[in-house]
């Protein structure tokens, strides 16, 4: 098949003319040039300029943040490239970062959820509960990470990785990089405090199911005790019946009676039977 290619003439607000090498020509009145990204994007020199210094104090803000964070970043090197980018480099950086219109306030966000709040301890362990849990953070800490982090995700899927250079790349991954590395740490020591409560709790609830399982048993004691106490009583009121039912002269009294101590108590009366049908004197 015959490989053509075409060059395209726009001549705004009068015609537009297309060129193909094959000769055919096709003619175009447009009133506004063909966007390349969401509908904010411009290619206007001005306005490519503010978006670069927009760029820079978004970097300059990610660059505190990992630094408050206590983070490694490789945003001075992406800032120092930033002067340098092309206009071509400019126009793709801006229509990925127009997919999230708020991109300039998260910076702003994230030294927020850190303000008065030490660099992250580079070496936390689960078993660590007391350094995880000084940082306080909370599941709604984690959630506005995510959200940054998340904005982070759609910019950098936005940029092409096939139409920059290699410097503005790795750029975009650098700024990338501090919400995800701000978001895992705050994941991470949320997740061990929350570990040690668990165990705290769990072993709370032991200690607590332990005592209440030693006075269960305490109060069994006492109600066997009390058990073979009414056992003893009741022993002793079975011999009191039988003797007002037996016939004087042969009332004898059982001497077991006297000392049993409970389960070991004689069963002196069997009523109903013969024994129980004496009469009553």
């Amino acid at each position: 098949m015959k490989t053509m290619r075409c060059i395209a003439s726009v001549v705004l607000f009068t015609s537009a003319a297309l060129f193909c090498l094959s000769g055919r020509a096709e003619a175009q009145v447009v009133s506004r040039p063909v966007p390349t990204g969401p509908a904010d994007v411009t290619t206007d020199p001005a306005d490519l300029e503010a978006f670069r210094a927009d760029l820079t104090a978004y970097f300059q803000g990610m660059k505190a943040v990992a630094d408050a964070a206590g983070l490694p970043s490789a945003l001075r090197a992406a800032l120092s490239d930033l002067p340098s980018l092309t206009t071509s480099d400019l126009t793709l950086l801006q229509a990925a970062f127009a997919n999230r219109p708020g991109w300039k306030a998260h910076p702003r966000t994230l030294k927020a959820l850190l303000r008065n709040r030490r660099a992250y301890l580079t070496q936390v362990t689960a078993n660590d509960c007391a350094a995880a849990r000084s940082w306080g953070y909370t599941q709604t800490d984690i959630e506005i990470a995510a959200d940054v982090a998340l904005s982070a995700d759609v910019v950098l899927e936005a940029v092409p990785q096939d139409l920059l250079s290699a410097g503005v790349r790795a750029a975009a991954v650098a700024v990338w990089a501090v919400p995800q590395g701000v978001l895992r740490g705050f994941e991470h020591l949320y997740n061990i405090a929350q570990a040690c409560d668990a165990a705290d709790f769990e072993s709370g609830v032991n200690s607590r199911l332990a005592l209440i399982l030693g006075d269960l048993a305490t109060l069994k004691d006492g109600v066997v005790e009390i058990n073979h106490r009414l056992l003893s009583v009741q022993a002793v009121q079975k011999q009191i019946i039988r003797l007002e039912l037996t016939p004087e002269g042969r009332r004898a009294v059982d001497p077991d009676v006297l000392t049993c101590t409970g389960d070991d108590c004689p069963n002196v009366l069997a009523c109903p039977g013969d024994e129980c049908s004496f009469p009553v004197k």
